[in-house]
């Protein structure tokens, strides 16, 4: 688990299952868009806490967004496919939008290694959300921070060698070892994003404010 968890926020039920739950922290101004995170963990670890990063969510919520990180049942309990049915999370959220005080046609899904593997496929295959009942295009955008085997080549290349190896196992290749270092770029992704020297979190927010941007009322 990582010794970098995250403060304050709500936690919800989104469902019957064990492990369907999520925290949310409430927006500043009313009708936001909300950023959803999907953690990773190889699709068979890990919490709605571990590797989630604080600065990343005070930092979006401070720009106005709305924060969400939900947690899901994982293999060998379900399949990765079962995994994908984090579309159920956003059919409980569409229907407590007007409770929770956010905007339901402006959804952000981010996410990490495996999380973005799951999050990219709900985005992309609309079974996942036809079967849920929702409508995917209340989804406006995908940050997908590292996404495992988008590359897989550069999978094998640039990861430690328990990431590595489980790459080559199933495609049955045997390239060079792979240089450590890249694993710790992976974990460390998540935890930085957010902080103002981070490179990306630059990236983040100039995206964001074309695509998706907070919406200041008023006054």
């Amino acid at each position: 688990m990582s010794i970098d968890q995250p403060t304050g926020g709500v936690n919800m039920t989104y469902g019957s299952g064990d492990a369907q739950y999520l925290r949310y922290w409430k927006p500043k101004s009313p009708n936001a868009p909300i950023v959803l995170f999907v953690h990773g963990g190889s699709w068979r670890s890990g919490t709605y806490l571990d590797l989630i990063g604080s600065p990343k969510i005070t930092h979006l919520t401070g720009r106005g967004y709305v924060f969400a990180i939900v947690n899901y049942t994982l293999i060998p309990s379900a399949t990765m496919e079962e995994q994908v049915q984090v579309a159920d999370l956003l059919v409980y959220l569409v229907r407590n939008a007007a409770t929770l005080d956010f905007d339901p046609q402006r959804v952000i899904l981010m996410e990490h290694s495996s999380g973005a593997h799951i999050a990219t496929l709900l985005r992309t295959d609309e079974r996942y959300s036809e079967k849920a009942g929702i409508d995917i295009y209340i989804v406006r955008a995908v940050i997908s921070l590292d996404g495992s085997n988008y590359n897989a080549v550069a999978e094998i290349t640039d990861s430690s060698r328990p990431v590595a190896e489980s790459t080559i196992r199933g495609l049955g290749t045997d390239p060079k070892r792979p240089k450590d270092e890249g694993f710790e770029d992976h974990m460390q992704m998540p935890l930085r994003l957010g902080d103002s020297t981070y490179p990306a979190t630059l990236v983040m927010n100039n995206w964001l404010k074309v695509h998706v941007p907070v919406t200041i009322p008023s006054t």
